[in-house]
C-alpha cells in the first residue's frame, strides 16, 4: 500500500523513504512486514511497523474575510462590527497556533468569537468621513512556529456620507458696498458658502429672510436659491439710504442629531455716493461785423 513512499531491503530489513512524505496529509503509516527463513519448509513471521512523522513548520497561516458590507455609515457607533475575520493554519501543535492582529494603524480592532480562529473586525472610535474616507484595514496572522509564518490580508472600507456638517459662509457677518443709481434688476453681489458633506448633503440652498412690511428693503432683493447671487429690484438713492441690512437663511437638516438647523449670515449694504464728473467745455466766441 506504501510501497510508493517506503521500500524495503529484503536483505538488511532496512527501511528507506524513497518519496516525499506529508504531515499534513498523513502523519502516521503502518507496515506490515514479513520476514521468512531458507529452510524446508520456510517459516515465517510477521510484525508491524508504526512510523510517525513528525510536524515541520511548513505552512503559512491562510485568513479568510468575509465581509459584512464594504461601506460603513460615518456615524456607526464603537463597536459596529464591520467584518468576520477566520483563520486557519494546516500545521499541528505550536506550529498550528495563531496570533492575529491589525497591522495598520485605523480605529478599528479585533474581537475574538466564542468560536477558535474566528475574530471580528469592530470599530473603535467614532468615525468622520470628512476627516478619512477610505480605509485599508491590513489583517497580519502570525504562528507559533520556529522559524514562524505569517500571511497577511487586506480590508478595504469605505465610509458613507452622513450630513453632519452645516454650510459655512467665509465672512459673517458681510459688509458690502454698493453704488447708488445701480442698474434695476442686475445682480449687486453674491454669497458663498461651503458643505464638508458631499452629494445631496453638500446642496446648499439661500433663501432671504422676508420682512411682513412690503415696504421693508428685503422687498426689493431677490436672491438666487442655487447661486446665492442677489440682485436688486430698484435703484437706491444715497438720500434715501445709507445703509440697510437683511438676513441670508439655509435650512439644513442634521442626521446626526435628527434635527432641523437653521443657519444665517448678517448682511449690511452700504449705499456710496456716486461721483459726478462735470466736463466743461470752452468756445471761443468770435464776433464778426
Amino acid at each position: 500500500m506504501f510501497h510508493d513512499i517506503f521500500e524495503l531491503d529484503n536483505i538488511t530489513g532496512d527501511i528507506r523513504v524513497k518519496s516525499a512524505v506529508d504531515y499534513e496529509e498523513n502523519d502516521v503509516y503502518k507496515l506490515d512486514i514479513e520476514a521468512s527463513d531458507k529452510g524446508t519448509p520456510p517459516l515465517t513471521g510477521e510484525c508491524r511497523v508504526i512510523i510517525k512523522i513528525k510536524d515541520l513548520n511548513d505552512n503559512p497561516p491562510e485568513i479568510d474575510i468575509t465581509s459584512l458590507s464594504n461601506v460603513v455609515s460615518e456615524d456607526s457607533k464603537p463597536g459596529t462590527m464591520i467584518s468576520l475575520i477566520s483563520v486557519r493554519d494546516k500545521d499541528a501543535g505550536d506550529n498550528g497556533k495563531i496570533i492575529v492582529r491589525i497591522a495598520s494603524n485605523v480605529p478599528f480592532e479585533l474581537k475574538p468569537s466564542y468560536k477558535e480562529n474566528i475574530y471580528s473586525v469592530v470599530s473603535k472610535t467614532f468615525l468622520d468621513r470628512e476627516e478619512v474616507s477610505n480605509y485599508e484595514i491590513t489583517i497580519l496572522a502570525s504562528d507559533r512556529g520556529e522559524p514562524s509564518l505569517s500571511a497577511s490580508a487586506t480590508l478595504r472600507i469605505s465610509l458613507k456620507d452622513v450630513n453632519d456638517n452645516i454650510p459655512l459662509f467665509s465672512h459673517d457677518p458681510l459688509f458690502f458696498y454698493l453704488s447708488e443709481n445701480n442698474d434695476a434688476g442686475k445682480s449687486i453681489f453674491c454669497v458663498s458658502a461651503t458643505d464638508k458633506d458631499i452629494d445631496e448633503n453638500s446642496i446648499i440652498s439661500y433663501h432671504l429672510v422676508r420682512e411682513r412690511n412690503q415696504n421693508h428693503i428685503t422687498s426689493f432683493l431677490n436672491i438666487n436659491s442655487e447661486t446665492g447671487e442677489i440682485s436688486a429690484l430698484k435703484s437706491f438713492d444715497f438720500e434715501s439710504v445709507k445703509t440697510f441690512q437683511f438676513t441670508i437663511v439655509f435650512d439644513c437638516l442634521c442626521e446626526c442629531i435628527d434635527r432641523l438647523i437653521i443657519c444665517s449670515l448678517s448682511c449690511t449694504i452700504i449705499v456710496s455716493k456716486a461721483i459726478i464728473h462735470l466736463s466743461f467745455f470752452f468756445f471761443n466766441l468770435r464776433i464778426c461785423r
